[in-house]
């Protein structure tokens, strides 16, 4: 039967039907990684914090609530436009960070700033966005990673494992330190996008015979998935197709070149992860007074 006459869930059933079930596991951490206790200064992508540097960042504790990473993940392959199938597509200035409405960005697939925004396109986007509102809240902020230190899959591994750091402007940070803690969702330019739905599992077949993992994946965007959230307790998104294409990509980027069934795969800007900035921070510099009140830090009841 042709491709373009079968639904995602058939064709899905028919790829899922030729592999073997004792290749399915339990669903590994994809990370591969443990979360290590707070480092002032750990060596990052991006290199270590200087001195006069003012950074938004995040305490780390093993006791802590918030989640260290959530993935963020959309359908990611192009379906001419339809809103059943969506891709959270952005366009976030190198070095700048945005806030936005993660909720209704969430329901409306895509990018809201407005906090109070209730020009919803239908009831049912407004009943996920009132869902929604209850998982990820209607402020956060929205920031791009950079191609040049990271890969989507890299940048996952470090925030999962040292917590996100991002340095601001002192009066940036002064203007929103009153708001901590918030969630951060990130963006990255190199994000796959398929031609097609098959191509997508195409790719998930490809991924997953190379990196030994089980194909048995959900294809919608991971806030779909049950019990999906921010918080340590909620489901992290572990399970979203992209994760083992993302890890892949960065890991067998050749095999991807080198297979023509891959070459007319797109790569676009768009979200795939979120954490948490709970504090601000100051380097102080050699000349600096040991007592300076240079950031003004929110006494916190929330940790990650």
């Amino acid at each position: 039967m042709p491709t373009t006459n079968r639904t995602l869930d058939e064709i899905y059933a028919d790829h899922v039907s030729r592999r073997a079930q004792a290749r399915y596991s339990e669903m590994p951490n994809m990370l591969n990684v443990e979360p290590r206790p707070y480092e002032a200064n750990p060596v990052r992508g991006c290199g270590r914090r200087v001195r006069g540097g003012s950074y938004l960042e995040v305490d780390t504790v093993p006791t802590g609530i918030l989640g260290r990473l959530s993935w963020v993940l959309g359908h990611h392959w192009n379906q001419g436009g339809s809103r059943e199938r969506v891709t959270l597509f952005t366009q976030v200035p190198p070095r700048a960070m945005m806030v936005f409405n993660p909720a209704a960005t969430l329901a409306e697939g895509k990018v809201v700033t407005n906090p109070r925004y209730d020009r919803w396109t239908n009831r049912e986007v407004k009943r996920i966005a009132e869902t929604m509102m209850a998982i990820v809240g209607d402020i956060g902020l929205l920031d791009y990673v950079g191609a040049r230190y990271y890969s989507p899959w890299s940048f996952a591994k470090e925030v999962y494992e040292h917590g996100p750091s991002r340095r601001v402007t002192r009066d940036f940070l002064r203007r929103i330190s009153p708001y901590l803690p918030l969630p951060v969702f990130f963006a990255h330019r190199n994000i796959p996008y398929f031609p097609t739905s098959a191509r997508a599992i195409e790719a998930l077949d490809v991924s997953c015979q190379l990196l030994n993992v089980s194909e048995a994946r959900f294809m919608r965007p991971t806030w779909e998935i049950p019990g999906w959230g921010l918080t340590a307790n909620d489901v992290s998104g572990d399970n979203h197709y992209m994760v083992p294409v993302l890890k892949a990509y960065d890991e067998f980027d050749s095999t991807f070149e080198d297979d023509p069934r891959f070459h007319d795969v797109k790569f676009a800007e768009t979200l795939f992860a979120a954490s948490w900035f709970t504090r601000g921070a100051y380097v102080l510099r050699d000349d600096d007074d040991p007592g300076i009140d240079a950031i003004n830090v929110v006494n916190l009841t929330l940790d990650v």
